[in-house]
């Protein structure tokens, strides 16, 4: 499973991976990619919680993007967990670090989280059983508003920090814009699966509310914890990135 199709995603080029305990030969449904960039500390509390509530039925990856020498020693501390470590030698930003992840990972099913997360509970097997059926083709652990596609026919999307979908929806869907470095690039690809089909209005979060894609599915409720985009508040660029991504993505979708 590993490495096919890859040539479909941008970004695939996998410097160095690192194995960990998990038997290549396994059968893996379900990967979950964790980027970081620095914040090792994040990282490894993340992994540390999802691994306490959870069964290993699925790889862990996490991938580094850049990050200082201190911050890549500091994974070390998760040797002998079974994670496996993807390492690209400067930060490419955490477009490119999915994408990367993506073309390492063996599941059928990737999972896309925040290092910047805390898990409280079981939640991995509920975020991805919707995938289970070609009607929905990618779940989130929360729906945010978009201000930006309110001149289309949904204005809800599904957060950033923690979502899924099957692989072979990420090859059709091209893979993630390269082109957006930091920001909108959750929000792109969801645009271009909510070109594939009606909406659905069940979901909403006030009375004026367009509705979410019915290709999107939200699973409400799950113990899994989000720290307020701990993992970029300490890099010094990221507002100008934020500019930068967003003039991309409006002059990609012609949003004036």
């Amino acid at each position: 499973m590993r490495g096919r199709n890859l040539p479909l995603l941008p970004a695939v080029v996998v410097p160095t991976a690192e194995r960990g305990l998990l038997e290549s030969t396994a059968i893996v449904r379900v990967s979950i990619v964790i980027p970081q960039h620095n914040r090792s500390e994040l990282t490894v509390n993340a992994v540390r919680s999802l691994l306490e509530f959870h069964e290993r039925s699925f790889e862990i990856l996490i991938v580094d993007d850049g990050s200082s020498g201190k911050h890549r020693t500091a994974l070390r501390n998760l040797r002998g967990t079974g994670v496996h470590f993807v390492l690209s030698h400067c930060r490419r930003g955490v477009t490119a670090a999915w994408n990367l992840g993506a073309a390492a990972a063996s599941g059928e099913t990737l999972v896309f989280l925040n290092n910047d997360t805390v898990s409280e509970g079981p939640w991995v097997e509920q975020l991805v059983s919707p995938l289970a059926t070609d009607d929905v083709l990618m779940t989130g652990v929360e729906v945010r508003r978009e201000p930006l596609a309110q001149s289309r026919s949904f204005d809800q999307l599904l957060a950033g920090w923690g979502f899924a979908l099957r692989r072979d929806v990420l090859l059709r869907m091209g893979g993630f814009d390269p082109q957006l470095k930091l920001y909108f690039s959750d929000t792109d690809l969801q645009f271009r699966i909510a070109q594939q089909g009606p909406l659905i209005t069940g979901v909403s979060l006030d009375k004026s509310s367009h509705g979410l894609s019915a290709q999107l599915r939200v699973v409400e409720g799950l113990p899994l914890r989000h720290l307020g985009h701990c993992s970029t508040r300490q890099l010094s660029s990221r507002s100008a990135e934020w500019r930068r991504d967003r003039c991309v993505f409006c002059r990609k979708w012609q949003i004036g």
